[in-house]
């Protein structure tokens, strides 16, 4: 068992232990092999950066957060409104809480190993901003 590790509030648990997320699934972390993908997805739009955020990572651009990656890889565009049609007509799904649904879109499938194909439609999501 790996050495206890404090978190907040009086609950411990290890290094190994994963965290729960919803409904009791284990959690996985983002690695650094996620955050190269993200970058290298986006990476002909330029000026990409990163930053870990509620169990996910936060993909900006120029300073502005457009796209996200969750713990368990899949990446979404934030839209609403025409672009979020587009989104929807071309495949993607909605990232949806047990609250409800969020402003967040999948990449559709058809962009998810093309830079290029991505990097437009992150475009296309700064844009709708």
């Amino acid at each position: 068992m790996g050495t206890p590790v404090l978190s907040t509030g009086a609950r411990r648990r290890t290094k190994e232990a994963p965290r729960k997320g919803t409904k009791g699934r284990a959690r996985m972390s983002i690695t650094p092999e996620m955050i190269a993908r993200a970058e290298d997805l986006f990476a002909p739009l330029g000026q990409i950066t990163t930053r870990k955020m509620m169990g996910g990572l936060a993909i900006y651009h120029a300073g502005t957060i457009f796209a996200s990656l969750d713990s368990e890889g899949a990446v979404y565009l934030k839209a609403k409104g025409p672009f979020a049609a587009e989104l929807e007509a071309a495949g993607a799904r909605q990232f949806i809480t047990p609250r409800g649904p969020m402003g967040y879109w999948t990449v559709p499938d058809d962009a998810l190993d093309d830079p290029e194909m991505a990097s437009d439609w992150g475009r296309r999501a700064l844009a709708a901003l």
